[in-house]
């Protein structure tokens, strides 16, 4: 049978349950109800740019796809009752975070391909994870500050580079194949302060390790990100051997964009709403037609011959890998937001 001609399930009044490929339970729930609360900060935001007589930080039509992405969920059904998502209406809205998740899966799924094709074509490429940070900064900040951190750290791994080059740069390169990296901003709640910092996994020779004139110490590190960020104080450095074959440390990798959470958690408290709202706005405004996501080197070359599309610029957030088992279903389920329950209701 066709699987276009399967039976669409609905009205059974079942609660959604589904899991991720790795086993856990999959967030639907939990990040529609986040952006909801998103939906109410940005219309309070608009009423106030308004009042200001401040042009709108996104149309109308944005605004619309953004209240309305993850309403329905349609997915397709194995004998076994294992699901997969076939259809749902998407918004593509950076903040919005249930897109935030989807395109996080596809970076977890594309970064795995590129270690993987990294590895066949050179078994012994070893891996470092690394992430660099610069000092917390106000929310109206936000933007300079993310424009210093992403200039200088692709001044720090662009192999190419000859201009400028610290010792510890030059070290670097000598064994650095290629990097890729993915910019994360969280919010602090208790100084009221934007945290912007880079999480990056660098593909290096073997000889990294095994040539002492090579390595690097935690200390040469901070020392390294110090001088390439041309900082006058010490700035906080991890940086650590990893496999880069592990989901757990790829997941972590591939985190990008903003974390909402405690943005979110401020929102609810009544008194300090306005600035959980003005930390909200002044995210989307520094994080608006920004490159989040970027590779060079080894890396670059494994997105080019997978022949890959950028994350960033992907429309399609339902089918987060290419799929090609031997997944059969039977019929699918549709399930509906309900606001009034807050679930996803068949």
């Amino acid at each position: 049978m066709n699987q276009e001609d399967l039976e669409i399930v609905q009205g059974t009044g079942e609660i959604l349950e589904d899991t991720t490929r790795s086993g856990r339970r999959a967030p639907w729930k939990e990040k529609k109800l986040m952006n909801e609360r998103i939906c109410n900060m940005f219309h309070n935001i608009a009423v106030r740019r308004a009042a200001a007589e401040l042009p709108p930080l996104m149309s109308q039509a944005t605004f619309a796809r953004l209240r309305d992405c993850g309403t329905f969920l349609q997915f397709a059904v194995d004998e076994a009752g294992k699901k997969r998502l076939h259809r749902a209406n998407f918004c593509g809205v950076r903040l919005c975070p249930l897109c935030q998740w989807r395109r996080s899966l596809i970076q977890f799924h594309a970064t795995q391909e590129q270690v993987s094709w990294i590895l066949e074509r050179q078994p012994d490429t070893r891996f470092l994870f690394v992430t660099v940070t610069l000092r917390n900064c106000p929310p109206e900040q936000l933007a300079d500050t993310l424009d210093r951190l992403v200039q200088e750290f692709s001044r720090m791994v662009h192999i190419d580079s000859r201009r400028g080059r610290s010792i510890l740069m030059k070290r670097l390169h000598r064994t650095l194949l290629g990097s890729s990296r993915a910019v994360e901003v969280t919010y602090n709640t208790r100084t009221r302060e934007m945290h912007p910092h880079i999480h990056a996994i660098l593909a290096v020779k073997p000889s990294y390790f095994t040539n002492r004139n090579n390595y690097l110490s935690q200390q040469q590190w901070v020392q390294l990100w110090q001088e390439a960020a041309r900082l006058d104080y010490a700035p906080s450095v991890d940086v650590r051997a990893i496999d880069a074959t592990s989901p757990k440390i790829v997941a972590e990798a591939s985190k990008y964009s903003a974390k909402l959470s405690n943005i979110v958690r401020e929102y609810e408290n009544l008194e300090e709403s306005e600035l959980a709202e003005h930390a909200l706005e002044s995210m989307y405004l520094a994080l608006r037609g920004r490159r989040l996501i970027a590779l060079t080197g080894i890396f670059r070359d494994a997105k080019r011959a997978l022949r890959q599309e950028d994350t960033e610029a992907r429309s399609d957030l339902i089918h987060v890998d290419d799929e090609q088992d031997d997944f059969k279903p039977v019929e699918y389920q549709l399930f509906v937001w309900r606001a009034c329950v807050g679930a996803y209701v068949c």
